[in-house]
């Protein structure tokens, strides 16, 4: 009789025969099939998560034009005008030189972007340009960096969140060139009109915003840090563009438009307390995103030939220009002077976008 295990089971029934017994875990045929599985769905799903990055980033831009614009209609209720793009209390010398004291500068006010600080809640920065309109002669060269005893003058070293695009390759080195120097950058410029730096001397070219001789610059010396040239005065503040100048409509005039800095001290591009051209301002001489190099008084010299901000520098004359660009895929956002944003895409017909950029030439276009 044959013996059986305590269980009461056969030994030679239970036992499985060697051909069916598997191995415990994977083979390596299947651990690489499940490896090309998640590596594909990975290729499959980054774009999407890129892309969503991007619309989140996209549409982070699109609100802080929209903020800039809100301010600036505030800044206009407020004093019954746009700031001035640019104060420049220096009359004797040609409007389009935007350097330091040390070329013959000896007296500028603010930018506009510094001009609505009230407006977008910063009450702090605020008070240090008030601290540097009243103590020094010159707000982008002497309101550059931190001094003991002098706090007002931390003011373009700094850098605020809502000029910051995003989607903007990031611009850490500070500005240094035309005797100016410390100016952190970011990506947003005001329309100059649709041609040159001088465009806003003509009706047929000038945008929404020009240089502005503040009242009072005839009575003051014009001397390297004269104490005649301290004061709140030379802001200009109230003596920009009215909204009543702008003939062409103000849903079709260009406010402010996204503006990529490049990041070498050289290169002023998006310095934005600065009011030169491709610092806080930009030109409709080119389209969107164009491939026309710039020509602006702060230029680096170590961008490669085939780059879109290959660029020229001139600090001979008035004869220099900025283009709006962004790091969106297809085209820039820009505010209009309505308030509203929009999405200019980089095959805009030139012609509409330079009536778009003239605020009383006669020649309105239909915004896209």
């Amino acid at each position: 009789m044959p013996i059986r295990n305590p269980a009461g089971r056969d030994p030679a029934t239970t036992a499985l025969p060697r051909r069916d017994r598997r191995p415990a875990g994977f083979t390596l045929v299947e651990l690489l099939v499940v490896i090309a599985i998640i590596g594909i769905l990975i290729g499959l799903l980054l774009p999407a998560v890129q892309s969503a990055r991007e619309a989140a980033r996209r549409a982070q831009c699109t609100n802080n034009l929209k903020q800039i614009s809100l301010a600036l209609h505030n800044h206009h209720d407020t004093l019954q005008t746009f700031p001035p793009g640019l104060s420049h209390c220096s009359p004797q010398i040609a409007l389009w030189r935007t350097g330091g004291t040390d070329v013959g500068v000896f007296c500028q006010g603010p930018n506009w972007a510094s001009s609505i600080l009230p407006q977008i809640e910063q009450a702090a920065m605020d008070e240090k340009l008030k601290g540097c309109l009243d103590n020094e002669v010159h707000a982008a060269d002497d309101c550059d960096r931190n001094k003991p005893g002098k706090p007002w003058r931390e003011f373009g070293i700094l850098t605020l969140p809502f000029y910051t695009c995003p989607s903007a390759p990031p611009t850490e080195q500070l500005f240094d060139n035309w005797e100016l120097e410390h100016l952190a950058k970011s990506n947003y410029a005001a329309n100059f009109g649709s041609d040159t730096y001088m465009s806003f001397q003509s009706p047929a070219t000038a945008g929404a915003f020009g240089v502005v001789v503040p009242t009072g610059s005839r009575g003051v010396t014009q001397s390297y840090n004269h104490p005649s040239l301290m004061g709140r005065w030379k802001s200009g503040w109230g003596q920009g563009t009215r909204l009543a100048e702008i003939a062409d409509g103000t849903a079709n005039t260009l406010l402010v438009s996204e503006l990529i800095g490049y990041d070498d001290p050289p290169d002023g591009r998006g310095a934005w307390v600065w009011g030169g051209m491709g610092g806080s301002t930009f030109t409709a001489k080119y389209g969107p995103n164009a491939r026309e190099n710039d020509v602006i008084p702060a230029c680096s010299s170590k961008i490669d030939t085939s780059d879109r901000l290959r660029c020229t520098q001139n600090q001979n004359d008035g004869n220099v220009w900025a283009s709006a660009r962004s790091a969106h895929a297809g085209g820039v956002n820009a505010a209009l002077a309505d308030g509203s944003v929009r999405f200019f895409r980089d095959e805009t017909d030139l012609g509409v976008w330079k009536a778009i950029a003239t605020r009383a030439a006669g020649d309105v276009g239909s915004v896209p």
